[in-house]
């Protein structure tokens, strides 16, 4: 196969226009490597034409960019928010950047010292010095890889002696309201671990506060799963009052599934909604588990709720789980998406290790009659006998066993 030609930056940019003004099932950064595959151009993702905006100091691109990503869903918000952030920056637009950074230091992670610094930019645009220096400080205390020199120890002085309590305070005016709202925040793990870094005792409240909510979930999680059936619906709607948790959600859902399909897949939706497009391309993980446990309740057990189910695992077709093109197929083939089935299929069966599984499965059933249901299963037999001779034939010859070698004689003995 030839080589597929590289996307230039021009074709990049306005392919990912296009995408962003036809949106659909996918996330942004999905649809535009899908449609780059679909026109035959070398992979190229939105993380790499990203850089080539900060590369080229297209700023005003660089924030229609990171905005649209951001608004569709993000693999990873954190890569995303400090380049939207310092391209406001360098506009001068602090105001539209102040936000930003808000939402940014609302998920503060110790390895991502570039949160620190893209703060530390803002503060200096502003003209605030004291608050560079405290987060100099903070960063060269607790980040990992946070960039230092001896010109900017020599500028920054010494650290307070109280600086787990000034980082502490500063944390408070930045996020505080927005994101230390127990009520709302899905994040009670996470901001524990950081008050126990900076000192408890300049957190008691907050870190009174975020245990007492964190046994209060607990609490219901544990209530639903000993509830009746009928108790079940209370319970859950209580659960659905804060941010779905898919660590404690997607096990709860597996659990109480037999006994309420409807409660489980009400949670698991919950879990989907409470994610806000995020995060959402790790292959594994209870993330995507929900995704797939909700396509299984509706296709065996809620069928009114198929399509529903079909139209979330859509926005997920491209995460490399064999259960999303299977899950996939099953959803169209029973909505009567023929063609859609028969495309999803092909990829179940690329990925699935069971064929017999897809074969039998009743969900299936009305693609048999399809000429390609043949077709599909036979190509991927001749694909997988063609990979297994080659496994064969790349396989190291067996190892001959070795002559051996005869015993030397002993020096100076005569021969005879």
């Amino acid at each position: 196969m030839a080589d597929r030609p590289e996307l230039t930056f021009d074709e990049a940019e306005a392919l990912w226009r296009a995408c962003a003004a036809n949106p659909g099932p996918m996330r942004l950064e999905d649809a535009f490597e899908q449609a780059v595959e679909d026109r035959g151009f070398a992979e190229h993702s939105l993380s790499s034409h990203q850089h080539a905006l900060i590369d080229r100091k297209c700023t005003t691109e660089l924030v229609e960019l990171s905005r649209a990503v951001l608004a569709s869903g993000a693999e990873f918000p954190t890569n995303w928010l400090p380049a939207l952030a310092n391209a406001l920056i360098d506009e001068g637009k602090l105001d539209e950047a102040e936000p930003v950074v808000r939402e940014l230091l609302g998920q503060l992670e110790s390895y991502k010292s570039e949160m620190l610094e893209t703060a530390m930019r803002y503060h200096l645009a502003r003209g605030d010095a004291s608050s560079v220096t405290l987060l100099y400080h903070a960063g060269k205390r607790w980040f990992t890889s946070f960039p230092t020199s001896k010109a900017q120890n020599r500028q920054h002085g010494k650290p307070p002696g109280d600086l787990g309590a000034q980082f502490f305070r500063w944390l408070e005016s930045w996020v505080g309201a927005s994101h230390w709202d127990v009520a709302k925040t899905d994040q009670i793990g996470h901001w524990l671990v950081w008050f126990d870094t900076l000192g408890n005792e300049h957190c008691a409240p907050y870190v009174a506060a975020f245990e007492a909510e964190r046994d209060r979930r607990r609490a219901l999680y544990d209530k639903l799963e000993r509830a009746r059936r009928e108790d079940m619906p209370a319970i859950a709607a209580e659960i659905r009052q804060f941010p779905g948790d898919p660590d404690f959600l997607a096990p709860l859902a597996q659990n109480i599934r037999a006994r309420n399909h409807e409660v489980a897949y009400d949670l698991l939706m919950h879990v989907i909604t409470s994610e806000r497009r995020q995060h959402y391309r790790y292959p594994s993980g209870q993330r995507v588990e929900c995704v797939v446990m909700l396509v299984h309740e509706a296709t065996t057990a809620l069928p009114e709720r198929i399509a529903e189910a079909y139209a979330i695992e859509q926005g997920y077709a491209r995460v490399g789980n064999p259960a999303i093109p299977y899950g996939l197929a099953c959803c169209a083939a029973r909505l009567g998406h023929t063609d859609d089935a028969v495309r999803y299929l092909a990829k179940a069966l690329r990925v699935w290790p069971d064929l017999e599984q897809i074969r039998s499965d009743s969900d299936l059933a009305s693609l048999h009659g399809d000429p390609r249901w043949d077709v599909a299963f036979t190509r991927e037999l001749e694909r997988r006998a063609r990979k297994q001779q080659k496994k064969l034939g790349n396989a190291a010859p067996p190892e001959l066993p070795r002559r051996k070698k005869p015993a030397k004689k002993p020096t100076g003995e005569a021969s005879h």
